[in-house]
């Protein structure tokens, strides 16, 4: 996966499009889960991406997924659902609870203008198979043996330094590619999907 993309397209910021798909993506979650703790929103959303690439070799978003203790995050997202939301604002609002945690609520209706059938069928298969496990339970999903996440912090010996409460964040990607590593069609797919999103991010804002 060609990480200079990747950071190219999140540091050129979101797409009107792109703010859509996320907000309304968090707009069903709640519709159907009710509001969520945002460490569950962020799980749910992380699935999303890494079943799609693995299906179709296509992410569902696109985001910046990084390596940190609590699991793959995406570092925007996690900002707005730990503080009042700025660029989700007009989908979803956030509640502190006991122990500062943030529930996550959208806020009105959901529209699926920014969605195919094919994502709409993924979006229902994901809250049905995850929605209901618990912000941990899903959190032993994300850290499990050999996964994605697993396979980084394992490389760029972070286990360790998370373990030992020596950091809890780093900048190390996690790496979709290898799910499709096999499949030169659903890399080509890949890869193009970032080439264009670099194109139209460029054009957007």
């Amino acid at each position: 996966m060609n990480f200079e993309i990747l950071n190219y397209i999140h540091n050129k910021g979101f797409t009107k499009s792109e703010i859509d798909k996320i907000g309304n993506t968090l707009i069903y979650f709640t519709s159907v889960l009710g509001e969520i703790p945002k460490t569950k929103a962020l799980k749910l959303l992380y699935f999303l991406e890494e079943k799609s690439i693995n299906e179709t070799g296509i992410p569902f978003f696109g985001l910046d997924w990084k390596v940190w203790k609590l699991g793959p995050v995406d570092q925007t997202i996690f900002n707005e659902f730990s503080n009042t939301p700025d660029l989700l604002k007009d989908y979803i609002s956030t509640d502190f609870r006991e122990n500062n945690v943030s529930m996550v609520k959208g806020i009105r209706e959901f529209n699926d203008d920014e969605f195919s059938d094919y994502e709409i069928v993924l979006l229902e298969k994901v809250v049905k198979s995850l929605g209901n496990l618990s912000a941990s339970e899903l959190s032993e999903l994300t850290h499990k043996k050999g996964g994605l996440w697993d396979k980084v912090a394992s490389e760029k010996g972070l286990l360790e330094k998370f373990e030992n409460g020596l950091a809890t964040t780093s900048d190390y990607h996690i790496d979709f590619s290898i799910l499709i590593e096999s499949d030169e069609v659903k890399i080509q797919m890949f890869n193009n999907y970032f080439d264009l999103k670099s194109i139209d991010r460029h054009y957007a804002i």
